[in-house]
């Protein structure tokens, strides 16, 4: 008996001991972590921020604080992408991918450029096999003319082929361009989609838009210039790279090259916008669709509407924003905002319900519409604020009639007539 009591005081004094090494291991990593971030971005002192990464991870090692390590893995990529350490950085990304493989939704945009703000995405498949969707008839909308037109020279069917697309972009305070870098990612059955046959047989454009033959980190890639629409005389260098018979990238030639490099373990992906990937691990997988946002380029332009009557003296603090979608029968839609804080949690509270009690008084006639407008909820947990609505499939079917008979009884665009040339001015009387 006094055996196994002595057994029983010598298990818990190991235990606690464990237990006591592993707090202070991981105090001393974020301690460790925290002296790094300080020389890397306040002091610019690289070695020695890598040399207190170095220290943290070892501590680190024998917790189980796996945002900590993944943190620190992201701080080192960061310092050997800076020094041009190629070697070290693939050997820190492949480390990364092995100790923080994610979610499901975050491993499909890993290789995404870190300085995104903005990330949205499309499940075709879903789509296009919900009930809604076949109710709405978009498919027989399109001539079959067309169709059959298009597939030769893409090499396959939009309808049929494409699984999901996702687009991610940058945001920039200029009107002009609003959109600053962008990735496409498009999967789905493209083995046949030959990009330089399709360049081919428009060989005026090709000239005009000077077209390349590129290999990007081991991808062949596709580099074309195309004119903006908002200012035609500037043009935009684009890449399009075809990475397996299932996936093509295409976007600005910087963006894809940042994604290209990370795939192949040069460069940091997105984990390394630790905001932005913090909001994909939210998103559910069984969505049709979802857009991630971290607002604060957008916020930041909303700082001189604090001067006007009415608004508040701080604006809210929001970190990130995401709406998902899913079609079924109805389309159901939810949002949530992140706040940066409890003051701003409330005041967007606030806001919302105050929005959605407003809108459920007034007077409706449709039922359907009544029907979606009693559906709005608002619910908040901590600094989250959610709203959801489901919108029922015979309103957007009626919505979609009154549009086509809408367009059906405008008058018909008459044809432009063609431009005659002036005719040429008479020469000048010679000079006395």
């Amino acid at each position: 008996m006094k055996r196994f009591q002595m057994f029983t005081v010598l298990s818990y004094l190991i235990t606690a001991a464990t237990a006591t090494a592993a707090v202070d291991a991981s105090a001393s990593a974020r301690q460790a972590y925290q002296q790094g971030l300080f020389l890397q971005r306040s002091q610019g002192d690289l070695s020695g921020a890598l040399a207190a990464y170095d220290q943290a991870l070892q501590a680190a090692g024998t917790t189980e604080d796996g945002s900590l390590r993944e943190a620190l893995l992201l701080r080192r990529g960061e310092i050997f992408e800076l020094t041009d350490q190629a070697g070290e950085l693939e050997g820190t990304m492949v480390a990364l991918q092995k100790s923080a493989p994610g979610s499901a939704i975050l491993q499909q945009v890993k290789y995404f450029p870190p300085e995104l703000d903005l990330l949205v995405y499309l499940n075709i498949t879903k789509l296009w096999n919900s009930p809604l969707m076949s109710a709405l008839n978009v498919k027989g909308e399109i001539k079959s003319e067309d169709l059959d037109k298009l597939v030769p020279l893409i090499g396959f069917d939009p309808f049929q082929d494409l699984h999901e697309i996702i687009v991610g972009a940058s945001l920039d305070e200029d009107e002009a361009m609003p959109v600053k870098h962008w990735l496409i990612q498009v999967r789905g059955n493209i083995a046949g989609f030959q990009p330089n046959k399709l360049i081919e047989s428009h060989p005026k454009e090709a000239k005009q838009f000077m077209v390349k033959n590129k290999t990007l980190h081991g991808n062949k890639t596709l580099v074309f210039r195309i004119p903006l629409d908002q200012d035609p005389k500037k043009m935009m260098t684009v890449g399009m790279s075809r990475l397996d018979d299932h996936t093509v990238w295409a976007g600005d030639l910087k963006s894809l090259k940042r994604a290209l490099a990370a795939r192949a373990g040069k460069a940091p992906g997105l984990r390394a916008n630790r905001k932005l990937a913090a909001l994909t691990e939210k998103l559910p997988s069984s969505a049709t669709f979802w857009v991630a946002v971290t607002p604060e380029r957008i916020l930041s332009q909303l700082e001189d509407l604090k001067g006007i009557p009415g608004m508040p003296d701080k604006m809210p603090e929001i970190e990130g924003v995401t709406v998902t979608g899913t079609f079924d029968a109805d389309l159901s839609l939810a949002a949530s905002v992140w706040a940066g804080d409890q003051e701003s949690a409330r005041l967007i509270g606030d806001v919302l319900r105050g929005f959605i009690a407003l809108a459920q008084l007034a007077p409706m006639k449709d039922p359907l519409a009544r029907r979606a407008i009693q559906s709005l909820r608002v619910a908040s947990e901590g600094k989250r604020l959610s709203v959801s609505v489901q919108l029922p499939g015979k309103l957007l079917q009626q919505a979609a009639r009154k549009k086509a008979h809408h367009a059906d009884m405008l008058p018909p665009v008459p044809p432009v007539p063609p431009v005659t040339p002036a005719a040429p001015a008479p020469p000048a009387p010679p000079t006395p």
